[in-house]
C-alpha cells in the first residue's frame, strides 16, 4: 500500500518497517528452527524501494539514500544464503535508479549504472547476473538523472554526459544485437531536449544532429525485411521482457529544437534551418506520420525567432508563416490547433521595428485581416486586444506622421472608451500608457507627458493598482522636459525628479530608483544655461553615489 499511495516523507519508512519486521520473524524461526511463515521476497523488496522512490524527502533524511541502503542490504542477505528468496532482480535496480534520478543524484545514478554494465562485462548467458544487464529503462531513467541536475557534473556539461550515455546504448546495441540496449524515442527524446536547452550556439545543432541520428535509425528499422513482430518489438532473450524499438520522429521532439534555434535567432541560418524543420515536418505528416504534423506551437516559436532574428526579410515571412498556419489551422476543429492574435501581434509589432516607411498602413492591414478572420470564423481569440493596439502606437510614433500624437491619443480614448463597454480585451495596461507617453516625448510634448502621468496616479489612487506609475513613466517625462524646448527644462526635470522623492517617501514601493533618473537629470543640467550647471551636475552625481552606497547591500 505504501507504494501506491499519495507520496509523503513515511512512504519508503513505513513500507521498511513492515518488511523489518517480516525479516525479523523471518530470522527469529530459521534460528529456531522452525517452519518458515513469513520470508521477506524480492517482490517485497520491490514495493519498499517503489515507496521510498515516491516518498518526499525531509531535511537531513533522503529517501533515495534509504532505499540504496535497502538494496545493498537485500544483496548482502542474497550473496550470503539468508534468504535466498529476496534476488535482486534489475525492476529493483531500476527502481533505485529512479529515486535517485529524481533527485538529481548523478553520481550516485552513474556508480549503479556501471555496477549493472559490469555485471554484463562479467557474465555468460547462462550467468544469473547477466539478467541485470541495464536496459534501455535502466540508461532512460540515468538520462533523466542529468535533465534534473543542470549545469556541470565534474567539469563536463549534464547534456554531453547525456549523449555520452546514448552512445553507450547504441554501442552495446551493436556489439550484441540484443534491443535491450536499443535507445528509444523518449531516450533520443530527453538527450534532445537537454543539448536543445543549452544556450551556447551550438546546442541546437547538436540537438539537431541527434534528431537526424534517430531518424536516420527510424528509417533503417523501416527497411528491415524481418517480419512485422520484429519491426515493431523484440522480445529479450534474458528474462522475457518486451523491448519498443519505435524511432519515429514527433512534434515534441521537433519542438525542442525549434526551442534550441530560437534561442540563438541571431545566429546565421537559424531561422532557415528552422523553417527546413517545420517543411520536414509537413512532409512527414503527409507521407503518413501524423505524429510528427506541425502544431501551433511550432509555428509560434518559428514567429518568435523571426522577431529575435533582426533579418531585414523579417517581415515578409512572417506574413508567409501566418499564411500558412491559416491553411493549416484557421478551420481546425482540434482546439489545440486552433489559431489566435498571437502571431499577428508579432507581426504588427515587426512591423513598429521596421525601417520602411509606411508602417501604419502596413500595421492597420493587418489589424483589418484580424477583424477580418474573425468574421469569418467566429474566432474571437484572433480580434485585436491591447498588445495589437500598443504595437499600432509605436508604429504610428516610427512613422512620424503630422499629428501622430494625435493618432496615438484617440487610439487610447477608443480603448478606454470600449474597455468600459465591456471589452476587457483592450483595456490599456501600463506597458501601453508607457508606449504612449514615450509617443508623446518624441512628439515634443512633455507637458501633455505630465498629464498622462497625472491620470496615471488618479487611477492608481482610485484602486486600479495594475497601472499604478513605475520608475519608466516618471523616467520618460523627465527625459521629456530634458529634451523639450523650453527655458527652464532643467527645473521642470527637477521638479518630476522630486515627485519621485515624495512618492517613495510616502511609501511608493513601484518606485525604484537607478542610475536613470540622475543620469537624465545631469544631462538636464548639460543642456542647460545655468551659470552653475557644473556644481549642480556635481552635487547630483554625489547624491547618485550616496544613493548607491546606501542601496548596494538591498
Amino acid at each position: 500500500g505504501w507504494s501506491k499511495v499519495a507520496p509523503s516523507p513515511y512512504n519508503g519508512r513505513r513500507a521498511q518497517q513492515l518488511v523489518d519486521k517480516m525479516d525479523e520473524i523471518y530470522m527469529e524461526t530459521k534460528q529456531r528452527k522452525l517452519p518458515v511463515v513469513v520470508q521477506p521476497n524480492t517482490i517485497c523488496y520491490g514495493m519498499v524501494l517503489t515507496a521510498y522512490s515516491l516518498s518526499i524527502d525531509r531535511k537531513g533524511y533522503n529517501n533515495a539514500v534509504e532505499g540504496g541502503k535497502l538494496l545493498k542490504k537485500m544483496e548482502e542477505r542474497y550473496i550470503s544464503g539468508e534468504n535466498p528468496l529476496a534476488s535482486p532482480n534489475l525492476q529493483l535496480y531500476n527502481s533505485c535508479l529512479h529515486g535517485y534520478a529524481k533527485r538529481g543524484m548523478v553520481a550516485e545514478t552513474e556508480a549503479l549504472i556501471e555496477k549493472l554494465e559490469s555485471f554484463c562485462d562479467t557474465s555468460d548467458d547462462n550467468d544469473p547476473n547477466n539478467n541485470l544487464c541495464p536496459d534501455v529503462y535502466s540508461y532512460s531513467i540515468c538520462i533523466n538523472a542529468y535533465e534534473k541536475c543542470k549545469g556541470r557534473v565534474d567539469g563536463k556539461p549534464v547534456e554531453k554526459r547525456a549523449e555520452d550515455v546514448l552512445n553507450r546504448m547504441m554501442k552495446r546495441y551493436e556489439a550484441t544485437g540484443n534491443r535491450r540496449f536499443m535507445p528509444n524515442q523518449f531516450t533520443f527524446g530527453t538527450v534532445i531536449a537537454l543539448l536543445a536547452s543549452n544556450a551556447s550556439r551550438n546546442g541546437a545543432s547538436d540537438a539537431d544532429r541527434i534528431l537526424h541520428w534517430m531518424i536516420g535509425l527510424h528509417e533503417k528499422e523501416s527497411h528491415m525485411t524481418d517480419n512485422m513482430n520484429d519491426k515493431s518489438s523484440s522480445r529479450n532473450k534474458h528474462g522475457g521482457e518486451t523491448y519498443p524499438i519505435s524511432l519515429q520522429p514527433t512534434t515534441d521532439h521537433y519542438v525542442s529544437v525549434l526551442f534550441g534555434y530560437c534561442k540563438n535567432a541571431r545566429m546565421r541560418g537559424s531561422t532557415k534551418r528552422m523553417h527546413e524543420l517545420l517543411v520536414d515536418m509537413e512532409n512527414r505528416s503527409l507521407a503518413g506520420n501524423d505524429a510528427a504534423k506541425p502544431n501551433y506551437q511550432c509555428f509560434v516559436i518559428y514567429l518568435d525567432a523571426l522577431i529575435k532574428s533582426g533579418n531585414v526579410d523579417a517581415e515578409k515571412e512572417i506574413q508567409a508563416a501566418l499564411a500558412r498556419m491559416e491553411d493549416m489551422y484557421l478551420n481546425s476543429k482540434d482546439s489545440s490547433f486552433l489559431m489566435n492574435n498571437y502571431g499577428y501581434n508579432l507581426l504588427i509589432d515587426s512591423i513598429s521595428k521596421s525601417n520602411k516607411r509606411g508602417r501604419v498602413a502596413r500595421a492597420e492591414a493587418v489589424l483589418s485581416r484580424m477583424n477580418e478572420l474573425y468574421a469569418k470564423t467566429g474566432n474571437a481569440s484572433l480580434l485585436p486586444d491591447k498588445v495589437s493596439y500598443t504595437s499600432l502606437i509605436k508604429a504610428i510614433t516610427m512613422d512620424r506622421g503630422p499629428n501622430f500624437t494625435e493618432e496615438c491619443k484617440s487610439i487610447l480614448t477608443r480603448m478606454e472608451d470600449e474597455s468600459r463597454d465591456g471589452n476587457l480585451r483592450i483595456k490599456p495596461d501600463l506597458f501601453m500608457y508607457n508606449v504612449l507617453i514615450n509617443s508623446l516625448c518624441i512628439g515634443g510634448k512633455p507637458e501633455e507627458c505630465e498629464e498622462l502621468l497625472d491620470q496615471l496616479e488618479e487611477k492608481a489612487a482610485g484602486g486600479e493598482s495594475k497601472i499604478y506609475p513605475n520608475i519608466r513613466c516618471y523616467n520618460i517625462v523627465m527625459n521629456a522636459y530634458c529634451k523639450g524646448k523650453r527655458n527652464d527644462s532643467w527645473t521642470q526635470t527637477e521638479r518630476i525628479f522630486r515627485k519621485i522623492e515624495k512618492a517613495r517617501a510616502a511609501g511608493n514601493s513601484h518606485l525604484k530608483l537607478s542610475n536613470v533618473p540622475y543620469g537624465i537629470m545631469i544631462d538636464a543640467l548639460a543642456r542647460s544655461n545655468a551659470v552653475d550647471k557644473v556644481q549642480r551636475a556635481e552635487s547630483w552625481f554625489n547624491q547618485l553615489i550616496e544613493e548607491y552606497e546606501s542601496t548596494k547591500d538591498e
